[in-house]
């Protein structure tokens, strides 16, 4: 799915989880043992065997595409947490602004 068909709020939410994900001990503990079953299955591949290295190329692309969306899902909800803080900020200098503005003209609120 496009990162574009989901609210700010929604892509902070899943980037959160994400996250979570990445940084769990099990998953880092499966990420190892994938990448180390993939890379002994490569060495034992005989050369002439282009079927099988094939195989190997496609799934250890596909791993990396998994990897890679997770990241990316982070990363964009912490770009949209990084926008909602400049946005609030924003608002409240404006909102100084107008209201220290006004005290300076005599109007209290």
């Amino acid at each position: 799915m496009n990162g574009s068909q989901f609210s700010p709020e929604d892509e902070i939410a899943r980037g959160d989880e994400a996250a979570r994900l990445l940084e769990t001990p099990i998953f880092r503990e499966a990420c190892g043992h994938i990448e180390s079953q993939l890379t002994q299955l490569r060495e034992k591949c005989p050369v002439g065997d282009t079927d099988m290295m094939v195989r190997l190329v496609l799934t250890e692309q596909l791993w990396n595409r998994l990897q890679n969306y997770l990241r990316a899902l982070m990363e964009s909800g912490d770009f949209q947490k990084q926008q909602l803080r400049l946005r609030e900020s924003s608002v409240d200098r404006m909102a100084n602004a107008v209201k220290y503005g006004l005290r300076n003209l005599g109007v209290y609120l």
